[in-house]
């Protein structure tokens, strides 16, 4: 999941469902699966309060261990903060965190730390290479209050933006 910045609601309890008080920010929160292209192929969004990675995740994840939709040995590289379990055993490939590469093996040690970085490389062109991303959330944060409108014209701008 990733956490977007919007401007916050007058209203109080609009304001305390978007609030995250350990970040200190209102935020809109989902899931976006970009291609090798920068396109988004896939998406999910909760627009109340940032604490549901796995809300937003869970049918990305079903699909995944669907076989008519992700062919067997493909799947997506994702951050090591995406929830991972043994049903998504290769079908989610995430950068090692701090410390896994201690535990492996020293033979290991070297192929483990070059398919970390070429992960994190992937990961990081594909969400951040043009930025197209943090623009559509940027115009919440200066133009638009957060209103039960906010999830139709989300979409109209993710569906109008040029990828």
């Amino acid at each position: 999941g990733k956490n977007y910045r919007v401007k916050a609601p007058t209203a109080s309890d609009l304001q305390n469902a978007y609030y995250n008080g350990w970040l200190h920010c209102t935020f809109v929160t989902g899931t976006l699966l970009f291609g090798a292209d920068s396109t988004i192929v896939w998406g999910r969004h909760k627009f109340v309060g940032s604490w549901n990675d796995v809300d937003t995740s869970s049918p990305l994840r079903a699909n995944l261990l669907d076989e008519m939709l992700t062919l067997r040995g493909h799947g997506v590289v994702s951050d090591s903060a995406f929830p991972v379990s043994r049903s998504m055993l290769g079908k989610i490939r995430t950068p090692l965190k701090d410390g896994d590469l201690d535990c492996a093996s020293p033979e290991c040690r070297a192929g483990l730390s070059h398919m970390s970085a070429t992960l994190t490389s992937v990961q990081q062109a594909a969400e951040w290479g043009m930025g197209t991303t943090e623009k559509v959330y940027a115009s919440y944060y200066s133009h638009y209050r957060v209103t039960r409108l906010t999830r139709f014209a989300t979409s109209k701008n993710f569906h109008d933006a040029e990828f």
